[in-house]
C-alpha cells in the first residue's frame, strides 16, 4: 500500500470515528421518558470495530 493511500484511509477512518462520536453524543442525552433516535449500544459497538 502506498503512503498516500494509507494516509487517505487513516483520514477516512478518523472522520468516521468523529462522526460516530458526534452521533453518540447526541443520543446519550434525552428527555426522561423519551427514547433516543439511535441505539447508543449499537453505536458503541460500531465505534469499537
Amino acid at each position: 500500500m502506498k503512503l498516500a493511500e494509507a494516509l487517505q484511509e487513516r483520514a477516512d477512518l478518523n472522520r468516521t470515528i468523529k462522526e460516530l462520536r458526534d452521533r453518540l453524543d447526541r443520543v446519550v442525552l434525552v428527555q426522561e421518558g423519551e427514547k433516543p433516535v439511535e441505539d447508543p449500544v449499537e453505536l458503541l459497538s460500531e465505534l469499537d470495530k
